[in-house]
C-alpha cells in the first residue's frame, strides 16, 4: 500500500480547507488519528485505505488539482437495482399515495 499517497491527499485536503487532519479524518470516516499516524510512519487496515483513497476520489474539490503522482481510484459503480424490486418513491405523498393504493394504512398501530 501506499501509505504517501493517503497523506498526501490528507495534507493537501487539509490546507485547501485551512483544517487539521483530524478533522479531514472525521469527513472521511475514519479514525481521527489515521492520517497523524500515517505522516509518522505508521500503517492503517487495507479497508481503511481503500475507502479513504474512495472517498477523497468522489469528495475531491472541483478547483484543487489531484496530485500528479497519486493514482485516482475509478469511481465505484453503481449497483444495479434487484430483479423485480420497484424504485423507491421520491416523496413522502407518492410513499403515501402508493400505501392507500395497496391497502396500506400509514398509520403506526
Amino acid at each position: 500500500m501506499q501509505y504517501e499517497h493517503l497523506t498526501q491527499l490528507a495534507s493537501a485536503y487539509a490546507a485547501y480547507l485551512d483544517r487539521s487532519l483530524m478533522t479531514v479524518a472525521k469527513r472521511v470516516g475514519v479514525h481521527n488519528r489515521t492520517f497523524v499516524l500515517l505522516g509518522q510512519g505508521k500503517g492503517c487496515h487495507f479497508d481503511t485505505f481503500v475507502q479513504s483513497m474512495s472517498w477523497f476520489a468522489e469528495n475531491w474539490p472541483a478547483d484543487l488539482e489531484w496530485p500528479e503522482n497519486v493514482p485516482r481510484p475509478d469511481p465505484p459503480k453503481a449497483k444495479p437495482a434487484r430483479k423485480g424490486s420497484a424504485p423507491l418513491p421520491q416523496n413522502v405523498e407518492t410513499a403515501a399515495l402508493r400505501l392507500s393504493q395497496a391497502g396500506l394504512s400509514k398509520e403506526c398501530p
